[in-house]
């Protein structure tokens, strides 16, 4: 499921809506470290990214696994960078997969447990 940033960047309230059983988050979050901050739209776009970090980061904790390619360096506009990104996420999904794999065992057991 994706939001787009519309009205969640990591839209785990829906999936929890919906009952998902194990719910992996994505965290692309830009490094705004790196933004020279140099006019108007700048400082508002800096502003709009610090808010949204934050209702990120409720979301990340109610995930069961978080996978966080490495992407802070790479521009949002920077359209040429795909299929940089595309490679990086998959070698983060890679390194995830014990992760998932003990979040599912886990649910497993519990549904057992409490059936």
């Amino acid at each position: 499921m994706v939001d787009g940033g519309l009205v969640e960047n990591i839209p785990v309230n829906i999936a929890k809506i919906f009952d998902a059983n194990i719910i992996i988050a994505v965290s692309v979050a830009a490094d705004i470290t790196k933004n020279n901050i140099d006019n108007v739209f700048m400082t508002l776009m800096q502003s709009i990214y610090i808010q949204g970090r934050s209702l990120d980061q409720d979301n990340l904790d109610m995930a069961y696994v978080v996978i966080s390619p490495e992407v802070g360096s790479i521009s949002v506009a920077d359209f040429q960078a795909a299929y940089k990104t595309i490679d990086k996420g998959f070698v983060a999904a890679k390194k995830s997969v014990k992760n998932i794999k003990i979040a599912i065992i886990n649910k497993m057991t519990e549904s057992f447990l409490f059936e």
